[in-house]
């Protein structure tokens, strides 16, 4: 059996010593030992010269600001992802209201060549042709799509009144 003591040889029993004279293993373990708790006591503590710390903390700052440094790189990446996703949403809301803008447009122009082709207007079409004057003076006006395609589909549905009435009714009377 090996002596598992990490201690000097002064506290070793005879039975502890009896085995370190028979047992080289063991011996070497204690040397090594006792050399390591001399050379304790031998030890003499180094301080590092003031310009050495000035360099390490100089490097520690550093290696803050590379930090700092790679958290704006994320908040950029973020923020220009954003854009980027803001940009095709503004483009794509404006490519569906320039869609919205010629569908308004091609029935404007359908319904304008149905009354070109008709004759004399009555009196009712003639107010519905007025409002229709009013409705294009505010869009001439409009200066966003959005109010523009509201104004168009007023002036849609103010001509399609026009062509139904145009289409005629028994009791009216042309002037």
């Amino acid at each position: 059996m090996h002596i598992n003591k990490n201690t000097s040889g002064e506290l070793l029993t005879s039975a502890e010593k009896k085995h370190l004279a028979s047992c080289a293993q063991c011996r070497y373990e204690q040397q090594t030992l006792a050399q390591l708790n001399n050379a304790v006591d031998e030890i003499v503590l180094l301080t590092p010269p003031q310009s050495d710390w000035l360099v390490i903390q100089e490097h520690m700052a550093n290696k803050s600001k590379v930090k700092r440094a790679s958290f704006i790189k994320t908040y950029m990446g973020i923020a220009a992802s954003v854009l980027a996703i803001t940009f095709t949403w503004l483009a794509w809301t404006n490519h569906q209201l320039q869609g919205q803008l010629e569908q308004v447009l091609q029935v404007n122009q359908s319904l304008e060549i149905q009354l070109i082709q008709g004759s004399t207007p009555t009196f009712n079409q003639t107010q519905l042709l007025s409002k229709i004057m009013l409705i294009e003076m505010r869009l001439a006006k409009a200066t966003t799509a959005e109010e523009q395609l509201l104004i168009l589909k007023e002036r849609q549905q103010a001509m399609t009144k026009l062509v139904i009435n145009k289409q005629g009714k028994q009791h009216e009377f042309s002037i």
